[in-house]
């Protein structure tokens, strides 16, 4: 007689048994309807978050060092606080990504199991007295690499490398996700915006600096703050698209818009009092209403709310810089540059330098800076006519009328009372400086 079993058989390996001298191999009988039961579902992706999603996973100790695991850990952990001052990002908290501490996961699988969209990893050597420092953004869902950056230092004071080159790396990452986000959200259908992506594709179109793109631009954060009517980024946005319509004479009436801008700038910060660019957004509107102390005030708070942020530093020094005060002007602006080598608006803050060095008299240096702005792609309005003013103080006539002739076609209307109004230094001197050397160049109006 046969017998059938409808079972699955598995191994137990050599086992001790009760009254025998040596292990015996065991098996078990599992019932077939057992064995072949579903598997446990996977678990669905979490939803992604409404604005950029970012894990700092544990860096790699590679050093063969165990004394080195603390500085490993502290700089993911320094990272992930760092991050975490961008009100404009999601950050997943530390005890989430630490679960992945010693292993190697797929970042494609952690962005899914944490509902992440973007994953910095990193590693860290060390050799003798030098250590390495590498690390790399990716993003999740596709596993494409959007940045990476390679850190090497002496290691003489462990906590101040590490605090340098932790804020390297976080101000390095907010910029880049802003940049993928403005061109992800400029691919999607404009019926199928969402608050953050409207207001993102409102950036991309502020950042091309010309008057339809500006229109277009605060049409996007208008439309953002009816779908969200507390998003703070939709009103410094707005701001932003204001400012740049004052600066740069889009509209005709720039006393309203100057006043638009003011009370849009106000309630960003009602909406969201730690926004750091919502400070910077009303520090800079209050430049242009000639109240510089409290610019200033303004742009400190954006510093001490976010101290990576280089727009920041970048209200801070162009306040100062108005206010005469020359030396600390010079020293935010190179920090906004550190900050942020490859800003959009790295021509406005090395106008902004150039100026400063103009009020030390320091005319070939002032020189120098402000072509490097005038070289830079979007550069608009500023940089030419502190250029002209630069060239014509400098005693160089024919260079100086080029300057102007430059400056002309970008703006024809250009006059002494728009620059008035665009350059509010507290001391009339530094003004009448400046358009005594426009004047030089050939200003027309």
């Amino acid at each position: 007689m046969s017998l059938s079993v409808d079972a699955a058989i598995e191994d137990l390996g050599d086992q001790a048994v009760k009254g025998l001298d040596r292990p015996v191999r065991c098996y078990r009988l599992i019932p077939r309807s057992v064995a072949q039961s579903d598997p446990e579902p996977t678990p669905a992706p979490l939803p992604l978050p409404d604005k950029p999603s970012i894990a700092v996973l544990p860096f790699q100790n590679m050093s063969g060092d165990p004394e080195q695991e603390f500085f490993a850990d502290g700089m993911a952990e320094d990272i992930i606080t760092g991050l975490s001052r961008y009100r404009s990002l999601f950050v997943i908290a530390r005890n989430s990504t630490f679960a992945y501490k010693g292993q190697s996961p797929d970042l494609r699988d952690v962005s899914r199991d944490l509902g992440v969209r973007y994953v910095l990893e990193g590693s860290i050597r060390k050799g003798g007295s030098r250590i390495r420092l590498t690390a790399q953004l990716i993003e999740g869902t596709s596993g494409n690499h959007i940045w990476a950056e390679r850190y090497d230092r002496e290691l003489t004071d462990i906590f101040a490398v590490q605090d340098e080159i932790t804020e390297a790396i976080v101000a390095a990452i907010g910029p880049e996700i802003d940049q993928v986000e403005r061109e992800r959200a400029q691919r999607l259908p404009p019926e199928s915006l969402d608050a953050w992506e409207s207001y993102q594709r409102g950036l991309w179109h502020l950042y091309r600096f010309n008057k339809e793109d500006n229109a277009e631009a605060q049409r996007l954060f208008k439309q953002t703050a009816l779908i969200s009517p507390n998003f703070a980024p939709a009103k410094s946005g707005l701001t932003h698209a204001l400012y740049f319509s004052f600066m740069h004479g889009y509209a005709e009436d720039r006393s309203a818009v100057l006043d638009e801008a003011y009370e849009s700038g106000r309630q960003a910060i009602v909406f969201d009092e730690r926004d750091a660019d919502a400070h910077f957004a009303l520090g800079r509107i209050l430049q242009m209403r000639h109240e510089l102390d409290a610019s200033i005030a303004e742009c400190e708070a954006a510093v001490s709310y976010n101290p990576s942020y280089a727009h920041a530093h970048l209200g801070l020094g162009t306040a100062l810089m108005f206010a005469g005060k020359w030396s600390p002007a010079i020293e935010n602006l190179d920090r906004t540059i550190r900050l942020s080598p490859h800003d959009p608006l790295l021509w406005i803050v090395l106008t902004a330098k150039s100026m400063a060095l103009l009020g030390l008299r320091q005319l070939e240096e002032a020189e120098e800076t402000v072509r490097q702005a005038t070289r830079q792609p979007t550069a608009e309005l500023s940089p030419y006519a502190v250029l002209a003013a630069i060239l014509g103080q400098s005693k160089k006539d024919a260079e100086a009328q080029q300057a102007m002739v430059d400056l002309l076609r970008i703006k024809p209307d250009v006059s002494i009372s728009h620059i008035e109004q665009i350059f509010p230094f507290r001391d009339k001197e530094n003004l009448a400086y400046l358009i005594e050397g426009l004047r030089i160049a050939g200003i027309p109006h």
